[in-house]
């Protein structure tokens, strides 16, 4: 059976983000995954929340559905300056990399909701992440959620 249509649209926004300039292949799918310094800099993709909504009447119904589509961007800095500049490195390539972007088709829209920024100064450098939430909008058919319709 094939994956169900929103993990197919995590994975390819994992693929569009494989090879940034500042991350490079440090793509990690999921919210729970231990980054090591030699990681770093990286960034974790996962859902949020999701809504879904018949817009027909008629079974199968169609389902038009929206999720969050996380990008978390992780580093690592020798100065906390370095540090927000990294992070806002990072925000900048994953934009140019998922904005006017509809994942080969599998999303009808996908657009930026919002970014947050959070750095610590404890260990051995300063470290910090950008959270950068999508919204992904698709759409199914009721008992079909591994199809685009």
């Amino acid at each position: 059976m094939a994956d169900h249509l929103r993990t197919q649209i995590k994975d390819a926004a994992i693929a569009a983000l494989g090879g940034l300039t500042t991350t490079g292949t440090s793509v990690f799918k999921g919210k729970v995954h231990r980054l090591e310094a030699d990681d770093l800099p990286a960034l974790l993709v996962y859902m949020g929340a999701e809504e879904s909504e018949a817009d027909t009447a008629v079974r199968p119904r169609g389902m038009d559905r929206v999720f969050e589509l996380i990008v978390e961007g992780h580093a690592q800095a020798i100065a906390a300056a370095d540090l927000e500049d990294t992070l806002d490195t990072i925000a900048a390539e994953v934009e140019t990399a998922l904005g006017n972007n509809t994942l080969a088709g599998l999303a009808r829209d996908l657009f930026l909701i919002s970014t947050e920024a959070d750095t610590t100064g404890d260990g051995d450098k300063p470290a910090g992440m950008i959270t950068m939430t999508w919204r992904a909008r698709y759409r199914t058919r009721e008992g079909a959620p591994t199809v685009a319709a």
